[in-house]
């Protein structure tokens, strides 16, 4: 028995991963990527590999329109941008423009309006303009 944290087991869950997205099955990746980012926080926790799974995971929810839990995952993507790349890297705008968007579709307008105006940033809320 390998393990879960065996280099091998590591490969797999990689080309696993590619061949469930190359195959457009996004919704069997979330599981996938949710056990990886575990695994990243388990091991040697380098917040900036975690925070582009993260990205990945935020992208899969998008995709699956699972809004609540794409929210989830772009709020920890803009934590770690901030604390490793900083406020001005664009990683962290990325993130902080998709989440407007994101609480646009879930019409949650006054967390989208705090948003903006502690971001100071200027994005129109048209949720039916998000792909």
């Amino acid at each position: 028995m390998l393990g879960e944290f065996h280099s091998t087991t590591n490969s797999a869950r990689d080309y696993y991963y590619k061949y469930l997205i190359f195959n457009e099955k996004y919704a069997a990746a979330i599981p996938l990527v949710m056990e990886i980012i575990h695994f990243e926080k388990s091991r040697d926790n380098d917040e900036y590999q975690l925070m582009e799974r993260y990205k990945q995971l935020y992208a899969l929810e998008g995709l699956t329109e699972n809004w609540p839990a794409e929210e989830a995952a772009l709020i920890m993507v803009i934590r770690l941008a901030q604390e490793v790349l900083g406020r001005d890297s664009e990683d962290y705008t990325a993130g902080v423009e998709a989440l407007a968007y994101n609480y646009c579709v879930q019409k949650k307008y006054y967390e989208y309006f705090q948003l903006i105006k502690e971001q100071q940033i200027e994005i129109s809320c048209l949720s039916e303009n998000r792909n």
